[in-house]
């Protein structure tokens, strides 16, 4: 029986890679941190074993048996209240699973990555070309990169990895993991005060997973590809939700960029006394004024991959968000 190895499966990635990799046939193993919490998110047919990418001595062993890692877990915030966890699990995390893997006979070894890793000037199309020499500018940023790193270097130790960098992801899955659905959610409903400017591009959660697999199919060693259906201004992205949702509510302001960036590190501080997620953090407005546009006619042509339009998409999303009434609506 083939089994599979996902690290990472409660987020809205790797439940959905989960799910499809069962729709295959596919016997599935998930690495947890709480395996009593996984349960209740996962489908049932998954094994469960206990481990933490930050603790070495918990990862022995965990591949053993399975021909494809799947390395999809990471923090995808752009804020913390401690930053220093990013270094800890994207960076350091993923250097303590390749060693744990490395020698365990896998056929692939499948690593999430960002798409801001690479070499682009603002507003420009870009691909899978050149990585980006020049450190980046938050402390996500920087960890995707050492991850990165860790990856280029092990693969030309040896390991059978590809990377995979997906755009935004949206689409049905876990609450626990809500990633871009928080803002579809509150755009729906009219609680979104104001939007940012600029704008990001974007993937269907689901086809995100499809392309990890393809990948893992026939991918070569060492091969990186961006997954992404197409750029959208923010503004853009709201008119489709209120468009799909038959326009229930006024569509907010877009904050001019000078008082965006006056309010994103204010909220920052706010954050710090609540406890909770700034509505606006700095990383994440600097990834949409980034605003560069990914091409991923690699993954078109190499992998077979197309993804579902955006206009699809969000009915999908919505409906399964309880903001639709039908799927066709």
């Amino acid at each position: 029986m083939l089994k599979d190895l996902v690290v990472g499966a409660t987020g809205l990635l790797g439940w959905n890679l989960t799910c499809e990799l069962l729709a295959r046939g596919r016997t599935v193993r998930v690495l947890a941190r709480f395996p009593e919490l996984a349960r209740g998110i996962l489908p049932k047919s998954v094994e469960l074993v206990r481990g933490d990418l930050t603790d070495p001595g918990s990862l022995h062993g965990v591949a053993e048996g399975c021909e494809v890692v799947y390395h999809v877990a990471g923090l995808p915030e752009q804020w913390l209240a401690n930053p220093e966890r990013f270094q800890i699990v994207n960076a350091q995390g993923t250097a303590n699973l390749i060693a744990a893997v490395r020698d365990s006979g896998i056929r692939r070894f499948l690593h999430t990555s960002a798409l801001n890793i690479f070499s682009a000037r603002p507003g420009e199309t870009f691909d899978e070309s050149v990585l980006a020499t020049e450190i980046k500018g938050t402390p996500y940023e920087r960890s995707k990169q050492e991850a990165m790193q860790s990856l280029v270097q092990a693969t030309a130790e040896g390991l059978p990895a590809v990377s995979l960098h997906p755009a935004a992801l949206y689409g049905p899955g876990p609450e626990t993991s809500p990633g871009l659905n928080r803002s579809l959610r509150r755009l729906a409903m009219g609680r979104l005060p104001f939007l940012p400017p600029g704008g990001l591009a974007v993937v269907l959660a689901s086809d995100a997973a499809r392309g990890h697999i393809l990948a893992a199919e026939r991918a070569p060693v060492g091969a990186r590809y961006l997954l992404s259906d197409r750029f959208v201004t923010f503004k853009e992205l709201a008119e489709l939700v209120m468009a799909t949702t038959g326009g229930r509510h006024l569509l907010p302001p877009t904050l001019p960029r000078t008082l965006a960036g006056w309010i994103a590190p204010l909220t920052e501080r706010f954050a710090h006394l609540t406890g909770e997620a700034p509505l606006m953090p700095t990383g994440q407005l600097r990834l949409l004024q980034w605003g560069a546009h990914p091409d991923a006619t690699r993954a078109h042509q190499e992998l077979g991959w197309t993804p579902v339009l955006l206009e699809e998409g969000m009915r999908l999303t919505l409906y399964g968000l309880g903001l639709l009434p039908d799927r066709k609506s």
